[in-house]
């Protein structure tokens, strides 16, 4: 969300085409509080939809909805009556509860649904909310580093994956499904303190951000080459993805009786997927 904004971000959104995702209901909801939370600095450039369009920047303004409605059962009806073979679903778990608690009271029948993320990948919550509804749901999501397939990493890696999990088993023990986000950290963090870091320091002579931009901009690793399972390699200047990492993936693992397992791509895959959902589940169109 493009909602408490530096000032001197504006001009970059502008200079970078990057599209500002923006949801105008915030300003009338977390709005009321926000103030006392972030001060009345930076609440000057907080909801700043007007700057934004003055500077140019396209937006998608989303409603964020489904985060605060008490009721989705006129989304239900209006599922029921597309009859969708899959649903693409995104939310937070409060949300993700509601939704399929209501479709399930309301026979809603599919033979797939994918979550992006977000509630989708805390499986303890989902499952404690639904129980074995959740059963053959897949999740699209960054790669959990204890899912990735050690045979296809370089050789420092898969220690480094271990160490990270004991201390998380010390911190969080009994998780059935670890976070995938803890790993994207712990990867993202080996990675700068491992490629960026020194190149910034012993070629550009700092670790100021364009040091540190001109050293990100450099590394170059092939898949494998990350916990994550991806390489590295960031598109440069006048590239129409200019600081992205090109060669980065997401994957699509299945919750198969309280297990994820990754069913995309073949390059990970652990097994292929279940696919209708099978007539145990309460969804099950068939």
């Amino acid at each position: 969300h493009a909602q408490h904004i530096a000032p001197k971000d504006f001009d970059r959104f502008a200079s970078l085409g990057v599209i500002a995702s923006v949801q105008p209901y915030h300003a009338i909801d977390d709005g009321r509080w926000a103030e006392r939370r972030i001060g009345p600095e930076r609440i000057k450039t907080t909801y700043a939809f007007r700057t934004l369009l003055d500077k140019r920047v396209r937006l998608a303004l989303g409603t964020d909805s489904l985060a605060s409605a008490p009721d989705l059962s006129s989304l239900v009806t209006k599922l029921k009556r597309g009859q969708p073979d899959v649903i693409f679903h995104t939310g937070y778990n409060p949300d993700i509860t509601l939704f399929l608690r209501q479709a399930r009271e309301q026979g809603l029948r599919f033979s797939a649904l994918i979550g992006h993320g977000a509630g989708y990948g805390v499986y303890d919550k989902l499952k404690e909310a639904l129980g074995r509804d959740v059963n053959h749901f897949f999740n699209v999501d960054p790669i959990s580093i204890w899912l990735a397939n050690e045979k296809s990493l370089r050789a420092p890696l898969p220690a480094m994956i271990k160490m990270v999990g004991e201390e998380y088993e010390k911190a969080r023990p009994g998780t059935l499904v670890k976070s995938a986000h803890v790993g994207m950290a712990a990867s993202n963090t080996y990675l700068f303190m491992s490629e960026v870091l020194p190149r910034a320091i012993k070629k550009y002579g700092g670790i100021d951000a364009d040091a540190l931009r001109k050293a990100a901009l450099e590394v170059d690793l092939p898949e494998g080459g990350t916990m994550l399972g991806f390489g590295v390699k960031f598109e440069g200047e006048g590239a129409p993805m200019s600081g992205q990492n090109d060669r980065a993936f997401p994957v699509i693992l299945q919750y198969v009786d309280d297990k994820p397992y990754l069913v995309w791509p073949k390059s990970q895959q652990q097994r292929e997927p279940i696919l209708p959902l099978p007539g145990s589940s309460p969804y099950a169109a068939q």
